[in-house]
């Protein structure tokens, strides 16, 4: 520093100095003590540990290898162990570099020292995948994945209950898509597994070991995921035993080194809800009572948020995006989806909490419909790219699309859907190997995953089936051999993105001609109607709103065929939109266009009406 003209001061010495006696083996040895003594602390904060940490790594690198060094250790990892256990937010995981470290050891690493199970050699094992097969059975597949059914639980339960837990494994292979059927059915699989575990807590300790056996050594990166996903959904509602409580903790933990990023995020938050639900006292706030608040994502999981109970939906947004760790949170809200309904309805950010849940219970009691929050893009853009730099943003983004897709309402040229088919297979290819090297994509509930639910019915599975596997094969000469899974989802996103509603909200609506004076959301709208298509002034379309504006697609539209006319939110569109409003079950909008009697007053308000 003196030598470009400045004169060092005190602080610049003193860390001079620090850096060098870093370098000697004697100074770090007697941090190394006197840091590892502070963690005899219980509340050991994370700053100490980082420290700690490192303190280890300068050690390593000058080649120490003394009992000192050891001692440090093992009370780092007995400090992290703690901290974790602690964990609400989450601090531990941005502070401390767990991957790095030996978190797991001794008995609680291996599942079979859990004293609850049945003895492998007891156990009746799995049932035959064929009607000519026995079944495996034995310790070697007993805490391993499989796609079979079990003959009898995991666990020694009650007589009574081995149904239910055999029942719930069923349920679990369905959910995991290690059984295939209709995405329909399948995502009610979920909760079905959560409330069996609920009956008994000898059944919980029972749906916690069937999810952790099927996360060992599956194949499938798409199941595997899905597993992870219920296991989340168990930590947050039910509470394992004391006895299991260190076994699922040592599971979690050795998670944290798993090569997927989603897996690893998806373990951290299994182990911040499951220290909640184990010690509920640690969410209550200092000034006000918080209120647990489930919210659904896109891509089928949960989260539980603790907030207080006049919170707003953009607060609840702020600590949802800070928990999934989303930078551009902006692009998401919530939206309220109603059991039974498929299409969801955006929610205002300004939207009170509590008189949310007050207004959902009342239709609850009016309609016997449910209601809950699901959070997910506001809008995707048909310009927009995954963001490799916010890999939840990314995954979020692609699993919507999916869904998008899969319940579009028109057809496409089936040469197009062949190509997206191809390419979401390539994407999860190891969750549909064994139907493609079987030729097996007809299968009931395969196909749905491939397919807009609308499309089934252009012509037989068999041929679409063999449709994709030929695009498929094609395919895979193109693509590069170590191309990455966000590669992939771009590619499967772009495609997407030529869809003629990508990105589109749809609902169906039949044109009407008069508006009852008591359904008149617009009062003061002009009188004169417009007719969406003079051809058919009460015709049946989709009314499709995107980020651009509003369009009407006739219901019968084909590739290449039907009508559509859209009119726009931009001011300077020749036919825009002026108003919109809604009550009962009529639409209103006021638009900017041409009427036909009067072609010479040019552009001139009018009325559109749709039930």
């Amino acid at each position: 520093v003196g030598r470009q003209g400045i004169e060092p001061d005190e602080t610049v010495l003193e860390a001079q100095r620090l850096f060098e006696q870093l370098h000697t083996q004697a100074f770090v040895t007697t941090l190394l003590q006197e840091k590892a003594n502070e963690l005899a602390d219980k509340n050991v904060s994370s700053q100490r540990l980082r420290c700690l940490q490192n303190l280890v790594h300068q050690a390593s690198k000058l080649g120490m290898d003394s009992w000192e060094l050891a001692d440090a250790k093992a009370k780092m990892q007995e400090g992290v162990r703690q901290r974790v256990r602690c964990t609400i937010r989450g601090s531990i995981f941005a502070q401390v570099n767990l991957e790095e470290m030996q978190l797991v050891e001794g008995t609680f690493n291996n599942l079979a020292n859990f004293t609850g199970l049945k003895s492998p050699e007891a156990w009746a094992g799995h049932r035959g995948l064929s009607l000519f097969s026995w079944g495996e059975k034995g310790a070697e597949i007993m805490l391993r994945h499989s796609k079979a059914e079990l003959k009898e639980a995991l666990t020694m339960l009650p007589q009574a209950l081995e149904s239910h837990a055999i029942r719930n494994f069923r349920n679990l292979l369905g959910w995991m898509s290690d059984r295939p059927m209709p995405e329909c059915q399948r995502l009610g699989y979920a909760q079905d597994i959560v409330e069996t575990a609920r009956v008994d807590p000898r059944l919980g300790d029972e749906t916690y070991i069937q999810i952790m056996k099927q996360l060992q050594h599956n194949p499938s990166a798409h199941s595997t995921l899905l597993g992870w996903k219920v296991l989340l959904l168990l930590c947050q509602q039910i509470c394992p035993s004391p006895a299991l409580d260190d076994f699922l903790r040592a599971f979690l933990l050795r998670a944290l080194r798993a090569s997927c990023e989603e897996t690893v995020a998806t373990a951290k938050q299994c182990i911040s809800d499951l220290n909640i639900i184990t010690s509920p006292d640690r969410v209550k706030d200092d000034q006000e009572e918080l209120v647990p608040v489930q919210i659904s994502l896109i891509d089928h999981s949960t989260r539980k948020i603790h907030v207080p109970p006049n919170s707003t939906l953009a607060q609840l947004g702020e600590r949802l995006a800070a928990q999934l760790n989303i930078s551009a949170s902006r692009d998401f809200g919530f939206f309220q989806m109603t059991q039974g309904l498929e299409m969801h309805r955006l929610l205002p950010n300004a939207t009170v909490l509590s008189i949310l849940t007050q207004k959902w219970a009342k239709l609850k009691e009016a309609t016997d419909r449910t209601s809950c929050l699901l959070y997910k893009r506001r809008f995707l853009r048909v310009d927009e790219c995954l963001d490799p730099g916010d890999l939840m943003h990314a995954t979020l983004t692609y699993r919507q699309a999916l869904w998008d897709y899969l319940h579009y309402p028109l057809t496409e040229e089936s040469d197009y859907i062949c190509e997206v088919a191809a390419n979401i297979t390539l994407t999860d290819h190891d969750h549909f190997l064994h139907y493609v090297q079987s030729g097996r994509l007809h299968e009931p509930g395969v196909l749905e995953q491939l397919l807009p639910a609308v499309c089934l019915n252009d012509q037989k599975r068999h041929r679409w089936s063999t449709q994709v596997l030929s695009r498929l094969r094609a395919l895979q000469t193109r693509v590069e051999s170590d191309e990455t899974r966000l590669m992939k989802m771009s590619r499967v996103l772009s495609l997407l993105q030529r869809m003629r509603l990508f990105g589109a909200y749809w609902w169906i609506g039949r044109q009407s001609q008069t508006i009852p004076k008591e359904k008149e959301a617009i009062p003061g709208a002009p009188v004169q109607m417009l007719k969406i298509n003079p051809k058919d002034p009460t015709a049946e379309y989709w009314i499709c709103v995107d980020i651009f504006g509003i369009r009407f697609v006739s219901v019968d539209s084909t590739p290449g065929k039907g009508f559509q006319r859209g009119f726009l939110f931009n001011e300077e569109a020749v036919e825009r939109i002026l108003l919109w409003g809604a009550k009962d079950n009529l639409l209103q909008i006021v638009v900017s266009g041409v009427n036909p009697a009067l072609p010479t007053a040019g552009m001139v308000p009018m009325s559109l009406a749709l039930t």
